[in-house]
């Protein structure tokens, strides 16, 4: 019987070396691009420095054991693994972070390169494969650094199926096999990290059925089956090491899942939404929202051209250079594979990659981490769209193949900037707490009084996640901190209705109340938190300014005698980075004589709020429009902005999506500065009224809305849409 798999050519024949050109140079330039701009300045957002301050306390925990700290992520065992080395390579500060992400994002476009030159041999199209897979925007979280497990676990699923395609090429057997148990822990590896993997099993089958149409793929699995078999036993080893440990602990998965009810349910009940959601985001979703991003975002959309161009060249400079370029000119290898069978695989693997994400309905309001999976499989159904359109007339295929270029860097390059913005944040408010307090807490409470109004949303330290965030900057444990909202005196503690309680200062010290009873009769949903008291004399009071500012009450500034905490506070907390000529590229670098606020512009790219009074964002799918969200908690609600105003009449306009009665709806006023204005909001929501330009002021200002809260309504007022004040 005739092999089916080519013998592979000498390692140092010209044949096998030209691939690592499409594969290496386009991806690689394709990071340098992304990173240009920005640097190394992002740092952590949310997790990350709660393991930072795990790590600083307990020591090395590079592994998730089911009864260590992070059992509940015992599922997936390795998923602090890339963090504690990134942790190990540079303690104080992010860089080793940055190059860890860059490697992984590296090993996935260069692995998806290689699955697309396996399926059609053609330079141009490897070339072009690779970067798309990276730039692809459906996601948007592939770049902030709570998505780092998440990227290495993809990037070695990638990595097992193209090793494993090309191990099936060798003629010799135990070569084979020596590639299909490397691909088979590669894939194990990927699954500790996060399960996920799983999804990117039948990837390297899709390939082999596009490659060789339905009687080769059939001809091919029979004679390659041994490996086969060993590539999946590396998924069936970890759903043993699943299922064992799965008895064991109440998951991180098992809790946010289904709500106690069985998968085959959730998964009926959920089916539509692949569809609606899955789909729908997937493959056109993303690429509308990068479009819109270049009309809304970027003020100078240079670089982005540039970067495009650049890419662009470098992919037909590839192109030119492989010795199978004229090949391909006369012959046409990318003709002889099955686009149709392509597309079909694309999908098919699109919707496994999606698919966990049905059994969590939390999940499929949010398009974090959420679409990486399924990326790989919707851009394999626009390779194969290209190549029919190749097979016309190659200018129709080249067209869109750098439009998709262009609208994947726009959304990658949004995505950066968006949490550079957050970490820049961040970093403001924690400079303003090291720098000001030296960590001592001597049994004491740290009461940080925000006038900043920033701190407790998600992305801006939630409850709870300050303490474990200072004991890495600080280097050791740290005592209690509670934050306040000032001078509104919103305390941020919330209780399961997303309702934050109250801070009181008198001349003893300090009382800290959560949000009172409240819901519908069947519900009467009260905080089971009592208040806390706190003496005046156990109270450590830090002031953030809105300036960002810190001012500590009755204390000097700390010394540089901690030295942890000076290196970590220059290491971590000051800004930089990437090229200054470069940071104007998007509209909101300064004031502007209007602003408009939404919760959320893009789907899951949400703003931390600069207010108090207010719920977290909840985002709404209206077709292809994702709408953002908040509800109003308290009696009165307030939004900071920052203006440049122009002397003309304003006027002040805005949405509100629902109201917890008719009563709230008849009494809504909103306070510029101070200023007070009836609103009377129309039978969609929406309102408009004239503002004196004499109320606003250049620099900080202030939205507020006073309306009441119906308690018989879980606590809530009414949810806003967006508002926007301008010149008439």
């Amino acid at each position: 019987m005739t092999n089916p798999f080519p013998m592979r050519p000498s390692p140092l024949s010209s044949q096998r070396a030209l691939p690592l050109l499409p594969l290496l140079l386009p991806t690689l330039l394709t990071l340098l691009l992304l990173w240009l701009p920005f640097g190394f300045g992002m740092t952590g957002h949310i997790e990350e420095w709660g393991l930072l301050g795990l790590f600083t306390m307990q020591g090395a925990l590079p592994v998730a054991w089911v009864d260590g700290p992070l059992g509940a992520h015992a599922v997936r065992p390795l998923m602090p693994l890339t963090f504690w080395i990134a942790h190990a390579l540079s303690p104080d500060s992010f860089v080793a972070w940055h190059l860890l992400q860059i490697a992984a994002l590296a090993i996935k476009g260069i692995a998806a390169a290689a699955l697309a030159w396996r399926a059609t041999r053609s330079a141009a199209w490897a070339a072009w494969f690779g970067p798309l897979v990276i730039l692809y925007p459906a996601d948007t979280m592939q770049l902030s650094f709570r998505s780092l497990h998440i990227n290495w676990s993809l990037a070695l699923a990638l990595l097992a199926g193209a090793l494993l395609l090309y191990g099936l090429e060798w003629v010799r057997r135990r070569r084979r096999y020596m590639a299909a148990a490397v691909a088979a822990f590669l894939l194990f590896l990927g699954c500790c990290m996060y399960e996920a993997a799983l999804t990117l099993v039948p990837l390297p089958f899709v390939v082999m059925m596009a490659r060789w149409g339905w009687r080769g793929f059939w001809s091919r699995v029979r004679a390659g089956l041994g490996p086969l078999l060993i590539f999946v036993g590396g998924a069936f080893l970890y759903l043993g090491y699943a299922k064992w440990v799965a008895g064991q602990v109440a998951s991180y998965q098992g809790t946010i899942a289904g709500g106690g009810r069985s998968i085959v349910a959730v998964l009926f009940e959920s089916l539509p939404k692949l569809f609606s959601i899955g789909y729908a985001r997937a493959l056109f979703g993303g690429w509308i929202d990068a479009a819109r991003m270049i009309r809304d975002e970027f003020a100078n959309p240079a670089y982005l051209v540039f970067v495009t161009v650049v890419l662009a060249l470098a992919i037909f400079f590839v192109w030119k250079r492989s010795s199978a370029a004229s090949a391909e000119g006369t012959q046409g290898h990318a003709d002889k594979v099955h686009p149709l069978w392509l597309m079909f695989g694309g999908l098919v693997a699109c919707a496994l990659g999606y698919a966990p994400f049905l059994l969590l309905p939390t999940h499929q309001v949010i398009s974090q981490r959420t679409f990486l999976w399924a990326s790989p499989g919707a851009a394999l159904a626009f390779l194969a769209l290209l190549l029919l359109l190749g097979r016309v007339h190659r200018a129709l295929a080249a067209g869109p193949a750098v439009l998709l270029l262009l609208g994947g860097f726009a959304a990658q390059l949004f995505q950066f900037h968006h949490y550079e913005n957050i970490s820049r944040t961040q970093q403001a408010q924690l400079r303003a707490i090291v720098s000001n307090f030296d960590g001592n807490f001597a049994g004491k409470t740290l009461v940080v009084l925000d006038e900043s109004n920033s701190l407790g949303h998600t992305w801006t330290f939630p409850e709870g996640s300050l303490e474990p965030t200072l004991a890495y900057l600080y280097g050791h444990a740290t005592g209690t901190v509670q934050v306040c909202h000032w001078p509104a005196g919103e305390w941020v503690h919330s209780d399961s209705l997303g309702r934050r309680g109250s801070c009181v200062r008198d001349d003893n010290g300090w009382t800290f109340t959560p949000a009172g009873r409240a819901g519908p009769p069947e519900f009467a949903y009260a905080d089971p938190v009592a208040p806390v008291r706190l003496d005046a004399a156990q109270a450590i009071v830090l002031t953030i300014g809105a300036d960002f500012r810190g001012r500590l009450e009755g204390a000097a500034a700390p010394t540089a005698a901690n030295t942890t905490r000076t290196a970590r506070e220059l290491g971590s907390l000051q800004p930089g980075g990437g090229l200054t000529l470069l940071h104007g590229m998007f509209r909101d670098e300064q004031p502007n004589p209007s602003y408009r606020w939404s919760f959320g512009d893009w789907w899951s790219l949400e703003q931390p709020t600069r207010g108090y009074g207010w719920r977290e964002v909840e985002w709404q799918a209206e077709g292809m429009e994702h709408v953002s969200l908040a509800w109003k908690t308290a009696p009165v609600a307030g939004i900071q902005f920052m203006l440049a105003p122009v002397a003309r009449p304003y006027v002040l306009r805005g949405r509100f999506g629902a109201f917890a009665s008719e009563a709230v709806r008849q009494d809504v006023t909103a306070l510029v500065n101070g200023h007070a204005l009836t609103l009377k909001p129309g039978t969609d929501g929406s309102f408009s009224i004239d503002v004196p330009a004499s109320w606003l002021r250049p620099g900080a200002n202030d939205l507020a809305l006073r309306a009441p809260v119906d308690l018989a309504y879980y606590g809530l007022s009414f949810q806003l849409d967006w508002f926007e004040i301008a010149p008439q």
